[in-house]
């Protein structure tokens, strides 16, 4: 049947875009081709390149719709359509999808929450129906059974302290591995564990947080039961004759399990294999140790989705003696050698995996992706393939070792004025480690300011706490308590045994005080000031004009060493982005490093890097300073200019998206009990800052030269003095 579309919706089409529309119509019957017309004439008048992109896929879309639900959801369409001509494009993108996943009454409520979404602005309502702001995730959260870290950090934290004691934290990865991947702790060994930012493997949401839990007992009981103790060399006598039989040979006996898996043609396969016989052992010790653990713990050994089918079938050959022997009285060490046997046995003949990603170019991959989610956030869509996809040997050297903090990514919403609402998943951060100089910045810039550091730590000194409390309870005391004596005397006379704790003194408290300074290191930090101002400074640089970037490394280095002088914990970062899927962060000291240790050595490792996305910065920040348990927590942030990025809002000075996202993050940090400080030396700093701090809570720097003698005092005059 011929099929010939109004004058009134073809004058917006090109030729290519009236074929597809024609045949997409052709193939609905003529009580959906009405309401389909409407929404695309409204769309094209709108906007007719985004309708252009869209209707090669409205047929399939259309095509994946339940069939008695076609006409109500595209009449519902064709009504939103006539008041809200921007959101047409992204609902018919995201309709299957959505469809798929909460079915037609729950997609028609949310489609009535978007309307009313849209009435707030263009912008908002686009965003809503294309799945990229919180709300529209929150709109149909109710029907999935998605679970996130970040709903479920604080149960998870409280689980872990029940089964340890232990003050462990949580690294975020994209990926849903089970057993979960090895980490190379290094110094914090069983401190970080490895979690999914989201669990959506089972169809119901007890099941995927029962995973959460497996993944938390499973990586703490590696550390109770040894698995990083694990020493190839060990064992190397009985490990050598089995890797010859694969045609492995060195004279050099591995410590270390990575090392150890490189060794094999497949290091992959005897990783996982490692993992899957690991895991096994580690959970029966648990189960035994944990009674209470063991529901989940077979629960998750029985899943056989999480586990490759050539896995699989290399473990079907062990005898349940073997599993028995393993999990009553085994080691890693065992776990290690029945690997490499298995491997020896089944898999030394294991071609390496074919590359799929070799023949796809960048766009085939990115739909690919989106073709294949069944449920897309923030942080999926918008990224280009050149953006997210690594080459490909860097691909398979990644699956083939264990992870580090390198790989990690941690993941926060960002706040968009424009729609009013979060970008959920937006923004990928990741802890980058600086490369140290020996301490050589650091000596130079002791030995530059040798005459003002006394006087820095004298006055410093003067800030060591004096607090005292008076203390009740005490056998021995500087007074005696009434009210314990009224108590002692009422238990004699009632002839119980009465306390003999009837004093109380005043005893010194020391202060509890965690402080982060977080630093911007964006690519204008690296301008050389003048030569003629610098003959002036009185930092002793002379003729050598400073960069920006050198005076904020002399900075730290003099706020470092006099913050030394009181004890208060204090961490310091640094950051810089380009893009929302590239922002890093640069520790120079945690919280739990001493400066003379390794720090002071990265400070001089700290360069001019790439802009100032600072919205994930602070989020990062405070997560920091929310893993601290200190009374009061202090954020003091060091930057030369405004928040600016890639895709970070429209190109306008000054930036409004980037100023109130990072506004909503300090009321984030606010929130979470952390008071911020801004410090910028960029003299137009008033006409922004004001937008996002208090008064109170920032100051511009006039003279840059004077920032590394003016941090320290600053900070005692300015910050501590408020609130400490």
């Amino acid at each position: 049947m011929s099929f010939s579309l109004p004058k009134t919706i073809a004058y917006y089409l090109t030729p290519e875009d009236q074929r597809h529309l024609t045949k997409t119509l052709t193939e609905l019957s003529p009580a959906l081709r009405d309401p389909l017309l409407l929404s695309v004439q409204a769309a094209a008048t709108f906007d007719a390149r985004s309708v252009s992109a869209l209707l090669p896929l409205l047929g399939p879309v259309i095509g994946k719709l339940p069939p008695e639900s076609r006409a109500v959801v595209l009449e519902r369409v064709a009504a939103l359509a006539q008041r809200f001509p921007a959101v047409v494009v992204p609902l018919l993108r995201s309709l299957d999808r959505v469809f798929d996943e909460v079915g037609e009454e729950r997609a028609l409520a949310w489609i009535d929450t978007g309307e009313e979404v849209a009435r707030r602005g263009r912008d908002a309502g686009a965003a809503f129906f294309a799945l990229k702001s919180r709300t529209s995730i929150l709109a149909l959260r109710g029907a999935f059974p998605h679970v996130y870290l970040a709903d479920v950090q604080g149960v998870l934290l409280k689980y872990l302290h029940m089964l340890s004691g232990a003050a462990c934290g949580f690294l975020e990865t994209e990926q849903v591995m089970f057993p979960p991947p090895l980490v190379e702790h290094g110094d914090d060994k069983g401190e970080m564990l490895l979690l999914p930012f989201c669990i959506d493997r089972f169809p119901t949401y007890e099941e995927n947080f029962c995973l959460y839990r497996v993944l938390v007992a499973h990586q703490l009981g590696r550390v109770e039961f040894g698995t990083y103790a694990c020493a190839p060399s060990r064992l190397w006598a009985s490990l050598a004759p089995l890797m010859a039989t694969c045609n492995v040979n060195t004279t050099h006996p591995p410590d270390d399990l990575s090392d150890y898996f490189q060794l094999f043609p497949r290091p992959d396969l005897m990783h996982d294999l490692f993992l899957a016989i690991e895991g096994k052992r580690v959970a029966a010790r648990m189960a035994v140790q944990y009674p209470g653990l063991r529901a989940d713990l077979d629960w998750a050994d029985g899943l056989s989705g999480l586990q490759s089918p050539v896995i699989a079938g290399a473990l079907s050959h062990v005898a349940a003696a073997t599993w028995t022997a393993l999990g009553n009285t085994g080691t890693a060490d065992d776990s290690l050698l029945l690997a490499t046997r298995l491997y020896a046995r089944f898999l030394r003949l294991e071609a390496a995996p074919l590359s799929s990603t070799a023949k796809l170019s960048d766009d085939d991959l990115e739909n690919a992706a989106e073709e294949g989610m069944g449920f897309i956030t923030g942080s999926e869509l918008g990224r280009s393939g050149k953006a997210s996809s690594a080459s490909e040997k860097e691909q398979v050297a990644r699956q083939r070792r264990p992870l580090t903090t390198a790989d990690l990514r941690y993941v926060y919403d960002e706040w968009d004025f424009e729609i009013e609402d979060y970008r959920p998943h937006w923004c990928e951060v990741r802890e980058v480690p600086l490369p140290g100089d020996g301490g050589a910045f650091f000596a130079k810039t002791l030995t530059t300011y040798a005459d003002l550091i006394p006087t820095l730590k004298q006055e410093f000194q003067k800030l060591r706490p004096r607090m005292h409390q008076q203390v009740k309870g005490l056998e021995d005391g500087e007074e005696i308590d009434l009210n314990a004596v009224v108590v002692a005397h009422v238990d004699r006379r009632s002839g119980r045994s009465p306390s003999l704790k009837l004093y109380s003194a005043r005893q010194l408290v020391e202060r509890d005080v965690a402080v982060l300074l977080l630093l911007d290191l964006s690519a204008s930090t690296a301008v050389r000031l003048s030569a003629d101002t610098a003959m002036a400074a009185p930092n002793g640089h002379g003729e050598d004009a400073p960069r920006v970037i050198d005076l904020i490394k002399e900075a730290v280095t003099l706020l470092a060493v006099s913050l030394d002088e009181i004890g208060d914990a204090y961490a310091i970062y640094g950051f810089s982005s380009g893009g929302r899927h590239d922002v890093e962060v640069y520790p120079v000291k945690t919280f739990k490093e001493s400066l003379l240790s390794e720090p002071y050595s990265r400070i001089g490792g700290l360069t001019s890097r790439g802009s100032t996305r600072m919205g994930a910065a602070v989020r990062h920040a405070t997560r920091r300073l929310k893993s601290v348990s200190s009374r009061t927590r202090l954020l003091v942030i060091l930057s030369d200019g405004y928040p600016e990025d890639e895709d970070y809002g429209k190109p306008v000075v000054p930036p409004i998206y980037g100023l109130r996202d990072t506004l909503t993050a300090l009321r984030e940090a606010e929130r979470s009990g952390i008071t911020s400080f801004f410090l910028t030396i960029d003299k137009g700093g008033h006409d922004y800052l004001r937008e996002m701090c208090p008064s109170s809570r920032y100051l511009v720097i006039e003279d840059v030269y004077t920032l590394p003698t003016q941090l320290p005092k600053i900070y005692q005059r300015h910050i501590w003095s408020q609130w400490t």
